[in-house]
């Protein structure tokens, strides 16, 4: 099994939570055959030279990767094509950042030797949701047809922070997720979830599809208090000058229940906090002066 994460600029806080999501994996998941890190900034990762296969890309491939419509997430897609096609035949498991595994890593092997796809969780048919952009796409979408598949009320978004594939058909299902991706950003369909839907439509299409939140965790929802939490985990352990293997000991000791993975604020709090920044800006804001 191979996995794969992209880290691309200069967000430290998505370097912390790679490198948790790293060490829950070497600590929770015996057998794995490599870890791959998709970067343009592969220094980043010098700490854990040992343990994984740093891929390093330039701005002009973040610019390919991109494509003709310069749309941000077609990259994750194209890092899964690329270890697809370094590890033919054996399956690839591309994880976002802002996840960890912490439970039945044999069970969620199982599935993916079995011949089925896994992403982390059914979001439910697109025609139901709730969120906006995914509300606006089903009004551009619906009835269309992108490489054979009709999208029509029946057709589900998943949660795209896991994809799991078997990589044993060449991968033509990722390939196929590009090509629909490139369809609808030239039909205009709005941007944002874009590759998460082609890739669920494909994956459905080529592969019986599987949930693994009962072996991964994604904290998209409650980042801010998992990224802080993160950071005392992990930089206790570079104060203590401790090696990876010191730390994945430490993360055998660490709770995955210390924190909720879902924990959504309302859209009324959120709108009012930055009318409150408005209104009540700091002040007396000073910088040093430094003159030698």
């Amino acid at each position: 099994m191979n996995l794969v994460y992209i880290a691309i600029g200069d967000n430290i806080n998505m370097r912390l939570q790679a490198a948790f999501s790293i060490y829950s994996f070497l600590t929770n998941a015996p057998g794995i055959n490599s870890i791959n890190i998709i970067t343009d900034h592969p220094d980043y990762y010098n700490f854990l030279a040992d343990k994984v296969m740093v891929i390093t890309i330039d701005s002009k491939k973040v610019k390919e990767w991109k494509g003709d419509y310069n749309y941000l997430w077609r990259l994750k897609l194209k890092a899964i094509e690329l270890v697809c096609d370094m590890y033919r035949g054996k399956p690839v498991v591309y994880l976002d950042g802002d996840t960890f595994l912490y439970n039945g890593f044999s069970d969620f092997k199982k599935l993916l030797l079995s011949g089925k796809a896994l992403m982390h969780e059914n979001e439910g048919p697109i025609s139901q949701a709730r969120n906006k952009t995914a509300k606006t796409m089903w009004s551009q979408l619906k009835g269309k047809t992108y490489e054979g598949i009709i999208v029509d009320e029946k057709k589900c978004m998943w949660n795209a922070g896991v994809i799991a594939i078997p990589n044993n058909n060449g991968e033509k299902s990722i390939l196929t997720a590009l090509k629909i991706c490139d369809a609808m950003c030239k039909d205009g369909v709005k941007q944002g979830l874009i590759e998460q839907f082609s890739v669920s439509l494909a994956l459905s299409e080529a592969y019986d599809l599987e949930s693994a939140d009962k072996y991964i965790a994604h904290y998209w929802s409650n980042k801010n208090e998992w990224t802080e939490e993160i950071s005392k985990f992990l930089l206790a352990n570079y104060f203590a000058s401790r090696s990876n293997e010191e730390i994945i000991k430490e993360m055998s000791e660490f709770s995955y229940s210390v924190l909720p993975i879902k924990k959504k604020p309302k859209n009324t709090k959120e709108r009012l906090n930055k009318l409150l920044e408005k209104i009540f800006p700091a002040k007396e804001i000073k910088y040093i002066n430094k003159t030698i």
